[in-house]
């Protein structure tokens, strides 16, 4: 079990942070009125992968703001990140969703991630979560999808749907059933699945946002 720390609020909701990084919010608004509102409507409709806003939007510091800096990220707060996902999500909710997939991914690496784990993930790569599965939505008790240990290596076998970035993405964050005669909180594992990987098989994209 992992247990993480309570972090004061004050480092959450830091005046110093804010004005410190106030440029990369101000960024983040010139960004959003600039590069995402006029190709929004188009990225809607054809539901085409927000490739070049992304790489914009990783040139000016708005992606991966939460990372330490020691990981290639910019350190930012809680509140500056909470604030550039605003600015972005004004812009678009869709672009913003498939920047703060990251977010959401790395957050497992971050907290129990290896050091060697951190230092390869972390940095500028494209991640994904992959908590739903088809007809059980995101009811992560229910999950289908099971994990083997063999040798030094598990395992996966299952069918994962609603995944944001797929097809982009370097990594999966995959959750799967590793002990059925658990009960819920122990019962499942969190894997780091490179995109790569032997036996990983994308289906065509479905029209969302």
């Amino acid at each position: 079990m992992i247990c993480i720390p309570r972090i004061p609020s004050k480092s959450w909701l830091s005046r110093a942070s804010l004005q410190k990084n106030g440029h990369l919010v101000q960024a983040s608004s010139k960004f959003a009125r600039d590069e995402i509102i006029p190709v929004a409507a188009e990225h809607d409709s054809t539901v085409k992968y927000p490739t070049e806003p992304i790489a914009k939007a990783w040139k000016l510091g708005l992606v991966n703001t939460h990372i330490d800096t020691e990981y290639d990220g910019n350190g930012q707060g809680v509140l500056d990140s909470t604030l550039i996902s605003e600015d972005l999500a004004y812009g678009c909710s869709g672009i913003q969703t498939t920047i703060e997939t990251n977010n959401l991914a790395e957050a497992p690496l971050i907290v129990a991630g290896s050091e060697a784990q951190k230092k390869k993930y972390l940095g500028h790569v494209i991640h994904s979560l992959s908590p739903y599965e088809p007809g059980g939505g995101s009811d992560v008790a229910g999950l289908k999808t099971t994990a083997v240990k063999k040798g030094d290596k598990s395992v996966l076998n299952g069918n994962k749907s609603c995944i944001t970035n797929v097809g982009y993405a370097n990594l999966f964050f995959v959750f799967a059933c590793t002990d059925m005669e658990a009960n819920t909180g122990m019962a499942f594992t969190g894997f780091i699945v490179d995109a790569d990987t032997p036996g990983v098989h994308f289906k065509k994209t479905k029209h969302n946002f």
